[in-house]
């Protein structure tokens, strides 16, 4: 095992791609909620947050946690990151109160990594700072350090400090924890550098390790976007609702989004309320306004519609002032055959702003990216188009509405909607 033995930390960052991934104690006042106490140096149970664990400078406001005689252990946890081959750590020690020469150790850990940064100081060689923390003390340093750890589990970063053997009543603070990771190429699941043929795991195939490093192929048609988010760390259909794709087609976190509704996204539903049913001009029907059926392959599965000739559903929507754009999200279903150039149109205010229509029974969308096409069952034909649009309006109340252009009664279509703003 690798111990690094740190007598003094001056270190600046290197022009790696650092990402802050989790920061705790960095105010004045602290809270130790966020970290485990224990008494024996290992990452096992411990308590968390541990009464008396938080103390303070007497001439300021800046506190700080313990550990020493009051706790041996205390770990910090930072929970889903991105893939990464490297994690750096920020901290800042506060060498309290003594006045002998005894040598005390600190270990810095990050569980899973084969380094062990081990600080070792005496007391009779500490800087006489205490006037910046408590003037009744002998001796008393601030130092920061920086420390970098070899580490690419995904799921979990623990970053341990354990002060052992400490003599009665002598603690060590901490406090300031900045925690950064040094990310993957973005092809990559798991990694040993940052290059594209650095690659120990593919999102293609999460659950398989590679023998050795090598490039990752692109995400299949219809998982086509990367998503790493709490348990899903793979190749998916869509971004999870506040995250965008980039030029990769990765899903990055936009604090923009905001979200707002889903509609007829359970197995089963008995109501289509709030949208209504849009009837044709020509050929007005109202028998079916109430629009809930199934699809013969799919009993188990209800779905809105069916929709004939030039039929529609329509919804009003109650927005906030300032958005940008609505992202809007729908499965269109096609049944049987449809005339070429059959569209279903995307409208707010009747402004079309996207469509999905049909050349040689093939669903394609104009102005809409496709997000899934699939089809099945062969009686009735069914084909699926799950599109996302992006909609404007300016005002607060806009009409939404999903209308058919038929020329085969036949050829008819249901849906299933997500409504997002930005």
């Amino acid at each position: 095992m690798l111990k690094i033995l740190i007598l003094l930390s001056l270190c600046l960052f290197t022009l790696a791609q650092w990402q802050l991934v989790s920061e705790d104690l960095m105010g004045f006042s602290v809270s130790s909620s966020q970290w485990s106490f224990k008494n024996t140096c290992d990452w096992n149970g411990g308590s968390m947050g541990g009464g008396g664990s938080v103390d303070n400078c007497s001439r300021n406001h800046i506190y700080y946690i313990l550990v020493g005689t009051y706790r041996i252990r205390a770990f910090y946890s930072a929970q889903n990151l991105p893939p990464h081959y490297q994690v750096k750590v920020i901290v800042d020690g506060y060498f309290l109160d003594s006045s002998n020469s005894r040598l005390y150790y600190i270990d810095y850990e990050v569980q899973g990594s084969t380094q062990i940064y081990e600080l070792e100081y005496r007391d009779n060689i500490l800087q006489s700072y205490q006037v910046v923390c408590n003037t009744g003390w002998d001796d008393f340093e601030i130092q920061t350090f920086i420390m970098t750890f070899n580490h690419n589990d995904n799921n979990e970063i623990k970053f341990r400090i354990c002060a052992d053997n400490y003599s009665s009543d002598r603690n060590y603070g901490t406090r300031s924890l900045q925690i950064y990771v040094n990310k993957c190429h973005w092809s990559c699941l798991k990694c040993n550098s940052d290059g594209p043929g650095s690659c120990l795991a593919c999102f293609t195939n999460p659950s398989a390790t590679l023998g050795s490093a090598t490039s990752c192929g692109i995400c299949p048609d219809n998982y086509q976007f990367i998503e790493y988010i709490y348990d899903v760390k793979s190749c998916v259909t869509e971004c999870h609702y506040y995250r965008v794709p980039d030029s990769n087609k990765v899903c990055q976190f936009n604090e923009n989004m905001l979200p707002y509704t889903t509609y007829f996204d359970t197995a089963t539903f008995t109501s289509t309320s709030p949208w209504v049913f849009v009837p044709d001009p020509i050929n007005f029907n109202l028998l079916f306004s109430q629009k809930i059926s199934t699809i013969d392959c799919q009993s188990s599965k209800n779905f809105v519609g069916p929709f004939q000739y030039n039929e529609g559903f329509s919804v009003t929507l109650s927005i906030p002032y300032n958005i940008s754009y609505i992202r809007f999200r729908a499965t269109i279903i096609k049944f049987n055959n449809w005339v070429d150039y059959s569209a279903v149109h995307v409208l707010l205010d009747n402004v079309e702003f996207a469509s999905v229509y049909t050349l040689s029974q093939v669903l394609t969308g104009r102005n809409a990216d496709k997000l899934y096409s699939d089809s099945n069952c062969t009686s009735p034909n069914v084909a699926y188009y799950r599109l996302e649009a992006k909609l404007k309006s300016n005002i607060t109340n806009p009409i939404l509405t999903l209308q058919g252009s038929m020329e085969y009664c036949n050829g008819y279509y249901e849906m299933s909607i997500i409504l997002q703003l930005v």
